[in-house]
């Protein structure tokens, strides 16, 4: 038995347990227990919310973070890599970063993997505070099991970067362009998680009725308790997703973002089924 050690770029958090530094305690650590094993999420000390100029990291790539998974045994080093993968993309969502795994050791100091790096951080728009680490421990304990039931059939490694894209780009048309394809993605998997009938180009429900965008976005909506009228986002989509730019002004353009990536992180955060505290999109 060993620790398995894996590295994390584009990570910028603080723990909210303390380890020691050369004589001085620091607040870098997370510990978690996730699937019968007991993790810990260790902040480098230099790449601590408290301690730089975030600025300097936005749009960069930078290593930051290590994650040891106590006391693994040789037969359980995919299963230590298929968590690391899934938390690294949970990260990714809460922190509105590209956090990927660069590699890994087992035992520590032997490396048996190594990534390509790529990726950047991205400093605004984060789901919680990034400086909370009590938060952010609260928010993955408490959506873990939901998280992972939904991990691959709502495809989220695939839409966290969505999300992410349409926040990193400058014009208001592609992040118009990058919102609508998360609710394509979103409204998509969830209807083949109901199990309902593509045919000609549409879902269908139970009674073959044919079921349009808004029709299937509210149902998805409405499933975990949000009530919200896509009108107001619909003829926007239409323009941007079908003739690929729009005469309206920017304001309005930029409010129809905003209302997308609302609802989008509105229902993620109620789908994983999270009751605490987070950043509503602005």
């Amino acid at each position: 038995m060993a620790d398995f050690v894996a590295h994390l770029a584009n990570c910028l958090i603080d723990g909210d347990s303390f380890t020691e530094v050369d004589g001085n305690k620091i607040k870098n650590k997370i510990s978690l227990e996730l699937e019968n094993l007991s993790i810990d999420i260790i902040q480098f000390p230099d790449k601590l919310i408290s301690k730089i100029n975030q600025g300097e990291y936005h749009s960069k790539f930078f290593q930051t973070t290590r994650i040891i998974i106590k006391d693994v045994s040789e037969g359980q080093l995919e299963i230590c890599s298929s968590l690391v993968t899934k938390l690294s993309s949970m990260l990714s969502f809460i922190t509105n970063s590209q956090v990927v795994s660069v590699g890994y050791e087992y035992p520590e100091g032997h490396i048996k993997q190594h990534s390509g790096y790529y990726g950047h951080i991205n400093i605004y728009n984060s789901v919680l505070e990034n400086h909370r680490g009590d938060e952010i421990k609260d928010f993955i304990s408490s959506t873990w099991q939901n998280y992972t039931r939904y991990y691959e059939s709502r495809k989220f490694p695939l839409l966290f970067d969505y999300i992410f894209q349409a926040f990193s780009v400058n014009t208001i048309e592609t992040k118009l362009v990058f919102s609508y394809v998360a609710l394509e993605s979103l409204k998509y998997t969830f209807a083949k998680e109901k199990g309902l009938t593509f045919s000609k180009g549409f879902f269908q429900d139970h009674n073959k009725k044919q079921l349009s965008f808004n029709n299937l976005i509210e149902m998805m909506l409405s499933e975990v308790g949000i009530n919200f009228n896509v009108n107001e986002i619909t003829g926007l989509r239409n323009d941007i997703i079908h003739s690929g730019y729009t005469e309206k002004s920017f304001n309005h353009n930029f409010k129809i973002f905003i209302y997308c990536q609302h609802i989008i992180r509105d229902y993620l955060i109620k789908l994983l089924g999270y009751k605490g505290y987070y950043i509503l999109v602005r």
